[in-house]
């Protein structure tokens, strides 16, 4: 679902690593995955039981970049802002709704 929304040419950038940041824990699950099934060396290619999958190195933010369809760079900047605004919607509700009809 989440990928069918990233298919909507009337996204902006912001909006899809919105979305994309929705399956980060999802892409993190699978760079442990990874990083557990070779020991950390992306150059073993055996998995270690007949029955796990080895993944090469996996670089979550080019991953999630990907698949919002923006550069790595452009992600990072998206996602950092996205965090300041979560940050001042909780310093909002802590410190200034008491005061709504001052601040607005």
């Amino acid at each position: 679902m989440l990928r069918r929304q990233l298919s909507r040419r009337n996204l902006t950038d912001a909006a899809r690593v919105q979305v994309a940041l929705k399956l980060k824990p999802f892409i993190e699950a699978k760079a442990k995955a990874s990083h557990a099934s070779n020991s950390g060396n992306p150059k073993l290619k055996q998995p270690s039981t007949k029955s796990s999958k080895v993944y090469g190195p996996v670089n979550t933010r080019k991953e999630l970049a990907t698949t919002a369809g923006v550069s790595q760079g452009t992600f990072r900047k998206a996602e950092a802002v996205l965090a300041w605004d979560r940050l001042w919607q909780i310093f909002h509700r802590r410190f200034l709704s008491p005061f709504g009809d001052i601040f607005g």
